[in-house]
């Protein structure tokens, strides 16, 4: 015999239209002055149609007038296209201060693209190599 009680339905809805991205890496560090450097931001899977992020400064110790350009814009990712850079600007500000960082900060149309890795520390060195340099994509 059949007993509805003892059945369950389970399902889960996904939205194949959202699309789960952001900042490849958590962190970088860079030596002040050292030109320019390319941040990778990713989605998931390619879209089919197009999407976009918008990107800028959010925080950090750093004067971001004093290191980068005005750092604030949109990515595009047309369709097919999984991989967007961000090209960042190190420019040496002349004082001597020490570590700085920048905060970058990431955002987009939820109904869009779900971020799910929206900022990014940037550490800026004064002087010196850093003693631990995460993955940049070559400009």
């Amino acid at each position: 015999r059949n007993n509805p009680a003892a059945y369950r339905l389970s399902y889960r809805i996904v939205d194949l239209g959202l699309l789960h991205g952001g900042f490849e890496a958590a962190a970088l560090c860079v030596a002040e002055g050292e030109g320019h450097i390319g941040l990778a931001v990713t989605l998931e899977a390619a879209p089919a149609d197009t999407r976009t992020v918008s990107y800028a400064v959010a925080g950090g110790t750093a004067d971001a007038s004093d290191h980068t350009l005005p750092l604030t814009g949109t990515l595009t990712f047309a369709s097919g296209q999984r991989r967007a850079v961000l090209d960042v600007p190190v420019v040496a500000d002349g004082l001597s201060e020490g570590t700085e960082t920048l905060q970058l900060a990431l955002s987009a149309d939820p109904a869009s693209v779900a971020l799910d890795r929206p900022s990014l520390t940037l550490t800026i060195r004064d002087a010196g190599a850093c003693q631990s340099r995460l993955p940049v994509v070559a400009r």
